[in-house]
């Protein structure tokens, strides 16, 4: 090869590796940039909360497109008080007047106010209620939600809430006589009053009326307000505590119902827990649930136990694996007053709970006249007022409890 050639090949390479050794360096230089980049925004980010931690009421506002505010659901718990209805407050400020504190196994008579209108200064505004529901009820049974699933949507689109509403008008159109209570957290909800069931019963004197006995249709839910709790993240939670297969006859099972109904604005369960003490065969259990349900529900074959510490206390489970941020649903229905009486008495007490429970359906029985013949069997303690003042009392605590049948 030639001198000439030798320098030529020499070149060629002393090209090669200076362009290499460029690349490598061009290479070190973008991992030096990305390791300072990265430190420095550990480091920005440890002032951050070393400022937070120093400086704990010091806030930092979050970037929002200003096309769409952030979206924030109802705060669980409320600082807001519970406002009840005035027929509601005239019922418990005047409730041993109207015979309510009966004791020693007398029984008060509930449909006196509906039926005397010389009994009380409301009768008049009962009956208008009594109206209103019937209407409500009806658009309750008819509506079906455009969205399968408000929690998918309701973080970017807040207004999916605002297609529950059942009239126009709100809730002034569905109930001009203003007749309603209002929770801290779950909207609007039926007053508390007697006969704590249908009052369509006290049309029947001789209380055989089954269908209207066993009516849920005085309860009155605030779904847009039930809406503007939930996120993408929360859970849909059902305990059924005496989950009965035969309730109601021929009708649907207490779970279906509940389910059924909040299914319709948008509200399915992920999770539904069945508690029932009487032995059941697992096949019927599972050929009476309907399909959609299978995946979520949870048939404990087992009696609940009302120590908080239990594993078979449903409260004691819902303490330890749901949030504030899920929606809970809590039927009590087990007919012992003897455990009904002391998960009652925990919700009541626990604060933590209250975060956790949404609606509560409790049937408690009471020395109540039109229900002697039903509840008698059964087992009854304690007076109409008593039952006001509790479910009152859970209301103000932050829950939505109803009288269940």
């Amino acid at each position: 090869m030639t001198r000439f050639g030798r320098r030529k090949s020499f070149g060629i390479a002393s090209s090669l590796t200076s362009s290499a050794w460029s690349f490598k360096t061009a290479t070190f230089l973008l991992m030096c940039l990305a390791v300072c980049v990265a430190t420095l925004l550990a480091f920005s980010q440890e002032r951050l909360w070393i400022s937070l931690l120093h400086n704990p009421s010091e806030s930092f506002d979050p970037i929002v497109w200003p096309h769409r505010p952030a979206y924030v659901p109802t705060s669980k718990p409320s600082d807001k008080a519970y406002r009840p209805a005035s027929a509601e407050t005239y019922i418990l400020q005047h409730s041993q007047r109207l015979g309510y504190d009966t004791s020693h196994g007398q029984s008060a008579a509930g449909c006196t106010i509906w039926n005397d209108p010389s009994e009380s200064t409301i009768y008049k505004s009962l009956h208008a209620w009594k109206k209103e529901v019937r209407d409500y009820a009806a658009r309750v049974q008819n509506f079906t939600s455009a969205v399968p699933d408000v929690r998918q949507i309701v973080e970017d689109d807040p207004t999916v809430c605002d297609t529950l509403q059942l009239h126009p008008d709100g809730w002034s159109g569905l109930f001009p006589s203003g007749q309603l209570s209002e929770t801290t957290r779950m909207g609007m909800v039926e007053p508390l009053f007697a006969p704590m069931r249908h009052p369509g019963i006290c049309e029947d004197p001789t209380n055989k009326d089954q269908p209207r006995m066993l009516s849920l249709d005085y309860m009155v839910h605030d779904f847009a307000a039930i809406c503007r709790t939930l996120t993408r993240t929360s859970r849909t939670v059902l305990i059924d505590m005496g989950a009965s297969l035969d309730f109601h006859g021929h009708h649907a099972s207490p779970a279906v119902y509940l389910t059924n109904m909040y299914h319709r604005f948008g509200m399915p369960f992920d999770h539904i827990y069945s508690y029932e003490v009487k032995p059941t065969v697992p096949d019927k259990v599972f050929r009476l649930v309907p399909n959609a349900l299978q995946a979520a529900y949870h048939w404990i074959n087992v009696p609940v136990d009302p120590d908080p510490d239990s594993p078979r206390n449903p409260f004691r489970m819902l303490l330890e694996n749901f949030e504030p941020n899920d929606f809970v649903v809590v039927k009590l229905d087990i007919d012992t007053p003897s455990v009904e009486w002391p998960l009652v008495q925990q919700l009541l007490h626990d604060e933590t709970l209250q975060t956790l429970v949404d609606q509560f359906y409790f049937e408690h029985h009471v020395h109540l006249l039109e229900l002697n013949r039903s509840w008698k069997r059964r087992g009854m303690g304690g007076s109409v007022q008593d039952s006001l003042q509790l479910f009152h009392a859970l209301r103000s605590h932050g829950v939505a409890a109803h009288f269940w049948v």
